[in-house]
């Protein structure tokens, strides 16, 4: 692999090492913050909890899902003693981790305990979309759905502006993914909705990430919309915890 950092910007949150035997990799859905990691961790002692993310200058045009994946895998590898990862994807970031995990099984076989992948549709199931779905307000609406402006972002129109074509370039690479069909993750698959979240409202949409599992594929329901996998991070630690094993 090439030096980190060599195709895209990435963050890890912490930037210390994976000095656990087991990590968790985190890979939050558009317009997440990192911190929105922090109380999952607190509840994970000993578990080192990394979120990977993209600089906000990272050039749009290079960000395509697998671009991203390769990336972070080479932000992840150098200095790693974790014996084994949990990969956990939310949003967009179960497409990225799904293509992650394939990744790394290349560079470091067994390494990849589990792959999560949270209120998302089977890749091959996603919608796409026209031009309507990209306009700043529609961004906009996308992102933060029923909540207003938060006001540090009314307040500041030049960063927003440029928070809303970060997050269009990530819908613009998600609805450019084309999932390789038939290629399975080698490790155990496990596909987490939430009861209120419209995303994976149809049933078939979930149960179709089966044919991407080559191992254990399991589906589970939580209470919540959206964002159900941050919004009771005591819950979400516990059921992480029993996938560590």
């Amino acid at each position: 692999m090439t030096a980190p950092g060599h195709r895209l910007g990435v963050t890890l949150s912490p930037r210390a090492s994976l000095d656990t035997e087991c990590a968790v990799v985190l890979l939050p859905g558009i317009g997440v913050p990192a911190r929105t990691a922090t109380p999952l961790a607190e509840h994970l002692p000993g578990v080192r909890v990394v979120t990977v993310g993209l600089r906000p200058t990272t050039a749009a045009g290079l960000a395509d899902v697998r671009t991203r994946a390769e990336s972070f895998a080479e932000a992840l590898l150098p200095g790693r003693t974790a014996e084994r990862l949990l990969v956990v994807g939310h949003s967009m970031g179960a497409v990225v981790g799904l293509e992650l995990a394939h990744v790394l099984h290349r560079s470091a076989p067994g390494l990849v305990r589990g792959l999560v992948v949270a209120a998302q549709v089977a890749p091959h199931r996603l919608p796409r979309h026209g031009p309507d779905h990209y306009t700043d307000d529609a961004v906009l609406g996308h992102v933060l759905g029923d909540r207003p402006l938060p006001p540090d972002l009314a307040a500041a129109p030049d960063f927003t502006s440029a928070l809303v074509s970060r997050w269009r370039a990530d819908y613009l690479a998600l609805d450019a993914y084309r999932p390789e069909r038939g290629r399975r993750v080698p490790a155990d698959l496990h596909v987490w909705t939430g009861a209120d979240d419209p995303v994976t409202a149809d049933p078939d949409d979930t149960t179709a990430w089966s044919e991407y599992g080559s191992a254990r594929v399991t589906t589970r329901e939580f209470p919540g919309a959206h964002d159900f996998l941050f919004d009771d991070p005591a819950r979400t630690a516990r059921e992480l915890s029993l996938l560590l094993g």
